[in-house]
């Protein structure tokens, strides 16, 4: 039987602002199979000691021999890019991962390191070399999220969100099961 884990991850202080990447998640539990569960992760802020305690997760349910999902949202998008390059360099991959409105102001592209605040390619986001399935990033163009995808994977503009309420959006929400449709194929 394929087991799978499934990651929804927190931005900064999401809790404020009324969840929106634990309600997505709780949306998707209940529109997937069973056996597809989203569990939250990132707490207040997914950055370090939690960055490293999410990736060695990943890794850990990957060589249990788990299919990884992984969805995150402002900085837990950024996190999916982050999740999704140390991943590939441990040796293993995912049939999706899913960024929803990255920073502007962040970046993965070298040579900048992990949440840098000054990047020299601010906003630009590209799908680490080696990583084999979907890469989904959506955007808005609103500060602090219209982070972009350059490279690897399908960027999608969703118009008339906020950076709030861009995860619970009907094209962000049919996109994201219609990609674990894909999977479970």
């Amino acid at each position: 039987m394929t087991e799978y884990a499934c990651y929804a991850c927190n931005g900064l202080l999401e809790q404020a602002f009324g969840n929106p990447v634990s309600e997505l998640a709780d949306w998707l539990n209940v529109e997937t199979p069973a056996g597809i569960h989203f569990n939250d992760v990132g707490g207040f802020d997914p950055r370090p000691p939690l960055q490293q305690q999410i990736t060695a997760a990943v890794i850990a349910d990957a060589k249990a021999g788990k299919i990884i999902l992984f969805i995150g949202h402002s900085l837990g998008a950024g996190m999916s890019y982050y999740v999704a390059r140390d991943l590939v360099a441990a040796g293993y991959n995912s049939p999706l991962f899913v960024a929803i409105d990255p920073t502007q102001w962040g970046t993965n592209i070298p040579p900048s390191p992990d949440w840098t605040l000054t990047p020299p390619t601010p906003g630009q986001w590209a799908v680490p070399p080696g990583f084999t399935g979907m890469f989904v990033n959506f955007h808005q163009p609103a500060y602090p999220g219209g982070g972009v995808c350059v490279s690897g994977g399908d960027d999608i503009p969703v118009p008339g969100e906020n950076h709030i309420s861009i995860p619970n959006s009907t094209l962000v929400r049919q996109t994201i099961l219609n990609a674990i449709g894909k999977v479970l194929a």
